[in-house]
Formats: C-alpha cells, sequence, structure tokens
C-alpha cells in the first residue's frame, strides 16, 4: 500500500487494504506508473514496470491515465508517500472552442419550454412533455435522497452511464437529445432552391435557426451572384411569409462561472414553425452549455479545482435554474509569522458547495456551505434587501434544524452583496483556452 498526495488527507477506503509487506521505493525516486482501474472508493491498483501496488489516494484517478510519480519517504506504518509530478491529461481546448460559441444559458430554454407549457397548443406540449418530467421539482431538492437522484440525473454523467451499460432512465441531456431529435423530425424540410447560411457579422456562422431551413432572400447559393434588390414595403406575418427566428443576445455568464440565473420574461406569441425553430435553437444551445460544463468538470478534477452542475428545477409557476459548484478538500498555508517566524501553518479545508439561484420575489442568492474538520460554516449572499432579512429570521430554525440532525454548524452569516459580487469562478475560462491555445 502507498499513499498518493499525502498533504490531502485520504479517507478510509471502502475495500480492506491489502495485507502484507508495503514496496521498497528509496525517497525521491521518480517512476512511471498505469493506473490499472478503481478497486475501491479512493484505492486503486497501479503498476510500474514489474511492480503492482494499491495506492490510497483522495486525487481522483481514471482508468488507464499515465503517472510520473515521486517518492517523497514514508509514514508512521511504514507506507510509502508519493506525489504526482505529471500525469497524462487530455487537451480540451479544441472542444471547449468548438461548445462555447453554440452554448446559450439554460434559462434560454427554461423561457420556451414554459411559453409551451402555458400555450394552447397540444401537440406542443406533448412533445415537451418528457423532457419536463424528467426535471426534478423544488420540493425533491429538500429531501438529501431526492437531491442525489436529481444530480445523477442533472446530464453530467450520461456518457458514464452509457459506457457501463446503465440504463439513463430520467435523465435531462438524454431527455434533451430525444427531443431535439423529434423537433428535427417535425421541423419543416430545406428549400428546394440551395440557398446559403445565414451568417452574422464575424466569420463564424449565425448561430440563428430560420423558421423553414431558409436564408434571406439577399443572399445568393454557393457559387451564385448576389443581387442587391430594391427595399420593398413590409408584408404582413402569415405562416408562409413569417420571418425567420433570430436568436436572441446571449445572456452573461460563461460555463463554470457561479452565477444566478434569473428568469427571462415571456416572448410575445408565435407561430408553430417559428416556435419549432426557436425551441431546437434553445436545445441545442443547452447541450452545447451541458458539454461545455462536462468538459470544464474534466478538467477540474485532474487538476483539483472546484466543478459545476447546472439543473433545471420545476415550480408551480415556472421553471428555474439551480447551479451546484463544488470544491474538493485543499490545503491552505497561513503565511502568518508564528512566534519563530520561520515556519508556516497549514490547514486543511474540507469539500465546500456553492448553491446558486434567483427565485421570483427573492432575487440572486447564493449558499456557501464549508466542511471544517467536523464542523460545517454557512455563508448566504443576497442581492435584496427583503430576501435578506428573511434569511436572517430563519436562521435560528436552520441552526436548531441541524444541531437535531447532529450536525455541528459553527455559524451561519447573512450578508447583502451586489449581483456583480456573487459571480464567482473557480478558475478562468479564457485562462485555459489561451494558455492551451
Amino acid at each position: 500500500m502507498v499513499i498518493i498526495n499525502p498533504t490531502i488527507s485520504t479517507q478510509p477506503a471502502a475495500l480492506t487494504r491489502p495485507a502484507g509487506p508495503a514496496p521498497v521505493l528509496p525517497a525521491d525516486r521518480v517512476l512511471n506508473a498505469v493506473v490499472l482501474g478503481e478497486r475501491a472508493q479512493h484505492l486503486y491498483e497501479l503498476s510500474s514496470g514489474s511492480l503492482r501496488m494499491m495506492a490510497e489516494s483522495q486525487t481522483p484517478l481514471r482508468e488507464g491515465e499515465q503517472l510520473q510519480l515521486r517518492v517523497l519517504g514514508k509514514d508512521a506504518q511504514q507506507r510509502p508517500q508519493l506525489e504526482i509530478l505529471q500525469r497524462g491529461t487530455q487537451d480540451i481546448s479544441p472542444q471547449l472552442r468548438n461548445r462555447l460559441p453554440e452554448q446559450l444559458s439554460l434559462n434560454q430554454l427554461s423561457a420556451s419550454l414554459n411559453q409551451i407549457r402555458q400555450g394552447e397548443n397540444p401537440t406542443l406540449r406533448q412533445l415537451i412533455a418528457p423532457l419536463l418530467s424528467s426535471l426534478p421539482r423544488r420540493q425533491q431538492l429538500s429531501d438529501s435522497a431526492g437531491l442525489q437522484k436529481a444530480l445523477h440525473n442533472s446530464g453530467q454523467s450520461l456518457e458514464a452511464k452509457l459506457a457501463s451499460g446503465e440504463a439513463p432512465k430520467g435523465d435531462i441531456k438524454a431527455a434533451l437529445l430525444k427531443l431535439l431529435a423529434t423537433v428535427q423530425a417535425q421541423s419543416p424540410p430545406p428549400p428546394k432552391a440551395g440557398l446559403a447560411r445565414s451568417y452574422g457579422p464575424s466569420s463564424t456562422p449565425s448561430p440563428s435557426v430560420h423558421a423553414a431551413g431558409s436564408a434571406p432572400a439577399d443572399i445568393a447559393a454557393p457559387g451564385t451572384a448576389s443581387k442587391a434588390k430594391p427595399a420593398s414595403a413590409p408584408q404582413p406575418q402569415t405562416a408562409s411569409t413569417a420571418p425567420a427566428y433570430q436568436a436572441p443576445p446571449k445572456p452573461l455568464g460563461l460555463p463554470g462561472e457561479l452565477q444566478p440565473q434569473g428568469r427571462l420574461p415571456p416572448s410575445p406569441p408565435e407561430i408553430e414553425s417559428t416556435l419549432l425553430s426557436r425551441l431546437a435553437h434553445d436545445v441545442k444551445g443547452a447541450l452545447a452549455r451541458q458539454d461545455a460544463n462536462q468538459l470544464l468538470g474534466l478538467h477540474s478534477r485532474e487538476h483539483g479545482g472546484s466543478y459545476m452542475i447546472e439543473l433545471p428545477v420545476r415550480d408551480r409557476d415556472g421553471i428555474d435554474v439551480w447551479q451546484f459548484q463544488f470544491q474538493p478538500p485543499r490545503t491552505e498555508r497561513d503565511h502568518s509569522h508564528n512566534e519563530r517566524g520561520s515556519q508556516h501553518d497549514t490547514t486543511q479545508t474540507g469539500w465546500t458547495l456553492s448553491l446558486s439561484f434567483d427565485l421570483p420575489g427573492l432575487g440572486a442568492i447564493t449558499a456557501r456551505v464549508t466542511q471544517q474538520e467536523k464542523q460545517l460554516g454557512i455563508r448566504f449572499d443576497a442581492v435584496q434587501s427583503d430576501a435578506l432579512e428573511l434569511l436572517r429570521q430563519h436562521t435560528p430554525e436552520l441552526h436548531q434544524r441541524l444541531a437535531e440532525k447532529g450536525i455541528d454548524v459553527a455559524g451561519i452569516d447573512c450578508r447583502r452583496r451586489s449581483a456583480q459580487a456573487l459571480t464567482e469562478s473557480s478558475y478562468s475560462l479564457s485562462a485555459l483556452l489561451r494558455d492551451q491555445a
């Protein structure tokens, strides 16, 4: 048994640790190893040449991953301690660059779903019914088992489910993919005359989706000359002459960025073909957003950073987007001088969960729960003063209910902050792309 990254306190493995002598590894030796697989929680089997060994690591490792390890020494139980010098990681920047221009806030999709759900078209309501049934309800998130199920079905682990042979029942991303295929199958066929796709002011394709798959009349097909046409009087909007759907401005906030997402105002009534086009456009943007969050989560897990899950949540009067940001345990150094002025104290910080939402009537709120040894620290940040007052009124009740569950809370702090101050990110997405360009 060896210990990887001993600066991070490891939790007991779910499998009994193997008995027998630990491998003899001299200090400062550097060896290359391959992860053969995870045998239990935090317990991995490694192969280094002809040497096979079990390693206990709080740092998540992937099967088949190549590691470069340096031997630090031994612990009190004479187990070798190793640190990771280098690991074979995958460059995610190309995939991110492909998905970022297409991603949209999930609130854009929520607005379209609300409009269809409250509309008078039974065909469209039946079309989105499977997706709506996969979304968790707000009451479900107040229960630990319900919250765990909702996060499991958020879409972040769809590919992992499929790889393990698990049926993705109730998975939001699977429901989005099915809805997109259905909408595209019911969309009007492309025009007979070959027309080019609409392009925006930049050199990249515009995310706009046209109601009948057509382009503006003044854009010619590839290989033909474009002829300018004189301006004409606007024509009445009918089912055959309705304007193509133009995508609204993208809301602020990048994937991985903790920023409360408020509901978007309802759109004016639209004809069915335009509404279908907008729904397809918003579903594509939501899928791109999920892909970007998954890629960033993979990068964060490999580098010890935070990762985020965005979850559409059904309420009685609409759909809200809740953001969950998870920060794994880390070691923090206190750089203040002690009595001798020559050493630095280190403190071990447990898991940190940040929750962000923007509910009607309450405004933007973030809640942060930090584990410090056996205690929890809780902090609420609100934008609206009446929401802050409501949080302070219920703080004693929250403290008491947690105490009844056997949870020791060091303190509950409530603060008022501006909406801009609520935006947080564990790392810069632009810096990630720039460093790996």
